[in-house]
């Protein structure tokens, strides 16, 4: 990917100050911010777009699953 530039971008999470990458193809697009964990802000390929809907207080996990712990051989 190569750094566009920064810019504010504004999804359902909230507004951020976010890294604009795009991909080799031009339809590929990525914003992040250290901001949140793990950084993705909103993410676009052909056909699919994920957005930050919330995170700190107001994140609500969608995994219902109770987590299990990894086993280290």
């Amino acid at each position: 990917m190569t750094f566009v530039k920064i810019e504010a971008i504004s999804v359902p999470g909230g507004t951020f100050s976010a890294l604009h990458y795009r991909g080799i193809n031009p339809d590929q697009d990525l914003w992040t911010s250290n901001e949140v964990l793990h950084g993705i802000i909103k993410f676009t390929i052909p056909d699919i777009t994920m957005v930050l809907i919330g995170h700190g207080l107001r994140a609500k996990p969608s995994i219902t699953e109770t987590p299990i712990e990894a086993i280290s051989k």
